[in-house]
């Protein structure tokens, strides 16, 4: 016994089918029609009620489907077409001679086997729809697409060269065409969008028009609904990504975090993992720009290098923990090893552990007359050179580690330790710094810190300014030295002039002198042989 709650149409009919109705009492498939006579009796309650009224009953002279299914049992040889046991090798379906097997429904070909082994379908449009639900809604106008997998391609109407592969691949696309989806829920919200192409579970899920995106791995792409020109490689690469166009992703969770960011190019495990709106960032290697969020602009290569910056924007990171902290600092560059930079528009080459940076020529500085202006000779000398104060030191490694922030991880302490041990020859920069303040000179050899994380530093080849006034100031001196020394020498000149010509009168007197004391002695001879004859004169009178 069974009931049916039916309503009649404009002309009083109702349509019903035995069998179907809701069971009472007994079970309609388990009636053997070709044991005995069946008569069916039909009862209604007009109000929709219970409280029925007979209407008749009748002998079932014929049950068309069910003797055919009967009849068909009993000359079907070895196949039954209500289930089979016992099969045999010799059982097949199939022809016997060269024909292909053809099957129909509602009297079209839809599908054959050639003799070839072909498996070829037919008036679906040149598509091909394999698994339940797939390309339940083509409207088999000529779209070429390919649909395997239960529900694959369920609500595409019009869309053209689609390939599906897997449960609900392109469950919800519409109009979309040139789509590939390979995995269970790839492309799944896709409508409209074309040239896309999703490999692995869950890839592109949430697109719905965005255009030429490429995703391979495991939910890569989840997210993205309108981005276009996308690319990602690995699994829960650019995971978040809605409308972020012109970014490339390769490495497990690379761009991640990416929602609106735009032409980012993340290589590496979890690199750019954080980005939300940044755009213009390249990040190779792993967690290369791991926590940017909004910084444009930078570049990053090497692991973990530029692994802290946030909002920073234009800058350049080269080599393994490069430029590893810092989370807001701009167009700066750090090149090599764990090279740290400490505020914006900075350089820096090298780590604490390097000990020589050279090259075959030396460094050039911009100094062209036509880009100054407001220039002043006003640069002190010998007041700021004799104010300095030439020293000897070590250089305190695990000190410097710590004002860093850089992680023992990263730290080279073999490198660390012979830099260590290096006596260092040079100035203490807040020594210099006060020298400077001491004579009003704003020097631009101090490099002073920018910011509470930031360093002193000193740019040696600045001091050949301030040397070369020295310089000049001494030369200066000693110039207004010597033009006293060239005066003090006229005069010594004519005195020696005037010496000299006294030393002439000095000889000339002394000749007459000479001649005069030869006189002298010449008379005092003659006087004494004059006395000598008085004398024996007088002896002889006597």
């Amino acid at each position: 016994m069974e009931t049916h709650n039916l309503t009649t149409n404009n002309f009083g009919l109702a349509n019903l089918n035995i069998g179907e109705g809701s069971t009472v009492s007994g079970d309609f498939s388990t009636i053997d029609w070709s044991t005995d006579k069946y008569y069916i009796k039909v009862e209604m309650d007009a109000t929709g009620g219970t409280s029925y009224q007979l209407m008749g009953t009748s002998q079932l002279l014929s049950v068309p489907y069910a003797l055919n299914a009967k009849s068909a049992e009993t000359t079907i040889d070895g196949w039954n077409l209500s289930g089979n046991t016992g099969i045999l090798s010799s059982n097949f379906l199939g022809t016997n001679d060269n024909a292909n097997l053809i099957f129909k429904t509602n009297g079209v070909e839809r599908m054959r086997i050639t003799t070839k082994g072909q498996i070829e379908t037919y008036n679906t449009g040149e598509s091909v729809f394999i698994g339940e639900g797939a390309g339940a809604n083509d409207d088999l106008s000529d779209n070429g697409n390919v649909f395997i997998g239960y529900k694959s391609g369920y609500f595409n109407t019009t869309g053209n060269y689609n390939t599906a592969n897997g449960f609900s691949a392109l469950y919800f696309n519409t109009t979309g065409n040139y789509n590939t989806a390979n995995g269970a829920a790839t492309l799944y919200s896709n409508t409209t969008g074309w040239y896309n192409t999703a490999n692995g579970y869950a890839s592109l899920y949430s697109n719905i028009t965005g255009n030429y995106n490429t995703a391979n791995g495991f939910s890569a792409l989840i997210f993205n609904t309108t981005g276009n020109y996308n690319t990602a490689n690995g699994s829960e690469a650019l995971y978040n990504n809605t409308e972020g166009y012109d970014n490339t992703a390769n490495g497990l969770q690379a761009l991640y975090s990416n929602t609106e960011g735009y032409d980012n190019t993340a290589n590496g495990y979890r690199s750019l993992l954080s980005n939300i709106t940044g755009y213009q960032n390249t990040a190779n290697g792993a967690n290369a720009l791991y926590s940017n969020t909004t910084g444009s602009g930078n570049i990053a290569n090497g692991s973990y290098s530029l692994y802290n910056n946030i909002t920073g924007n234009e800058n350049t990171a080269i080599g393994y923990g490069a430029f590893y902290n810092g989370d807001a600092y701009s167009n700066s560059t750090a090149i090599g090893y764990n090279t740290s930079i400490n505020a914006s528009n900075q350089i820096r080459l090298g780590n604490s552990s390097v000990t020589s940076i050279g090259g075959q020529v030396g460094w050039t500085t911009l100094s062209d007359m036509r880009f100054k202006k407001d220039v002043k000779e006003n640069v002190p000398g010998l007041d700021f050179i004799m104010k300095l104060k030439p020293v000897t030191y070590y250089l305190d490694m695990d000190a410097i580690a710590k004002f860093t922030n850089t992680p023992d991880s990263l730290r080279l302490k073999d490198a660390e330790a012979l830099k260590g041990k290096m006596l260092q020859t040079g100035f203490i920069a807040q020594d210099v710094e006060k020298a400077a303040s001491d004579c009003g000179f704003e020097f631009s050899g101090v490099d002073a810190p920018k910011n509470e994380n930031d360093y002193y530093g000193l740019r040696y080849a600045e001091f050949v300014v301030p040397l070369v006034k020295a310089v000049q100031e001494q030369q200066n001196t000693i110039d207004k030295q010597q033009t006293t020394i060239d005066n003090q020498q006229i005069i010594i000149d004519k005195q020696q002039t005037i010496n000299d010509n006294q030393q002439i009168i000095i000889d000339k007197q002394q000749t007459i002198n000479d001649n005069q004391q030869k006189e002298i002695e010449s008379l005092k001879s003659e006087l004494q042989e004059l006395r000598q004859l008085i004398i024996e004169k007088q002896k002889t009178n006597k």
